[in-house]
């Protein structure tokens, strides 16, 4: 089996521009949903260390777990009342 030493440019100069203008559009798709999927690991590990902090912390602090779950369970409000802020 020999293998060709073909250079990266006189490959690409085979394809007329339809079939350039497709091989952009498929890498960047791919490249845009590769990021995504990065991003949200990122985040999934993120949020998991968070909670892992959080009950390690409450922990530390001499709660039982009862206590711990509820304050877990405990979800903030989707939107505030007008007027109110976050601190």
């Amino acid at each position: 089996m020999q293998s060709m030493h073909v250079d990266f440019w006189t490959w690409i100069s085979k394809f007329n521009a339809e079939d350039l203008t497709g091989l952009v559009a498929v890498v960047l798709v791919f490249s845009v949903a590769a990021v995504a999927v990065i991003c949200f690991t990122f985040y999934s590990v993120h949020k998991s260390r968070a909670d892992h902090a959080l009950k390690r912390e409450l922990l530390d602090r001499g709660m039982s777990a009862d206590e711990i779950a509820t304050i877990i369970r405990a979800a903030p409000p989707k939107c505030l009342p007008r007027g109110w802020t976050k601190d």
